[in-house]
């Protein structure tokens, strides 16, 4: 039917009768669909933005990225909860001194699922070894921000690269992993008591 079959129609009913039905039609059939890709895009950009701020060595921004009651976790700092996480790229940030080089691409959303991968470039420095580390993460959102946040990489390799003959050695053990993630987590803790 043509446009102005439909506009003499609305005429010979009436516009009153004719029009909210057509409306009331279209945001039925388009509305969900419609939100669910506003909020993928919304989802995307904040993905684009946290990792833009990274990037930049901006730790400001990138904790303004996450809900108040966010987690994450990765295979060096485990678990971390809230504030932590913040803290913990502010601090990682202050560690490179501008050093640190980051490349992100695979960035998607789906659904409220979210994903990208990142790669680090830096020279870590408690021994001044290079490592190049390849980072897969995982997320979901919660009120417009990252509410799950988890990185995946292999630990063994970077710790090859990070510690040298010992991590190569020794990075799959139980006990050096263990005693990484203390080690990484009293140095986060002593961050965050010195930047209250």
């Amino acid at each position: 039917m043509s446009m102005r079959h439909l506009l003499c129609l609305s005429l010979l009913l009436g516009s009153a009768s004719f029009a909210p039905a057509s409306a009331s039609a279209a945001t039925d059939v388009f509305s969900p669909g419609w939100e669910q890709m506003r909020q993928d895009y919304a989802e995307r950009a904040l993905i684009h933005r946290f990792y833009t701020a990274f990037q930049k060595g901006d730790g400001a921004t990138m904790a303004a990225c996450y809900h108040a009651d966010a987690s994450f976790s990765d295979p060096i700092f485990g678990p971390l909860k809230g504030k932590e996480i913040g803290a913990m790229w502010q601090m990682l940030l202050e560690i490179s001194q501008g050093q640190l080089k980051i490349e992100y691409d695979q960035v998607d959303v789906k659904a409220g699922q979210g994903k990208a991968h990142w790669d680090a470039a830096y020279h870590f420095s408690a021994t001044g070894l290079p490592v190049f580390n390849h980072i897969d993460a995982q997320f979901t959102f919660k009120d417009g921000l990252i509410y799950t946040h988890n990185d995946h990489f292999d630990l063994h390799r970077w710790s090859s690269q990070a510690l040298g003959l010992p991590g190569f050695l020794f990075g799959q053990t139980p006990f050096l992993q263990e005693a990484m993630r203390k080690q990484v987590k009293a140095r986060l803790n002593e961050w965050i008591k010195a930047h209250p």
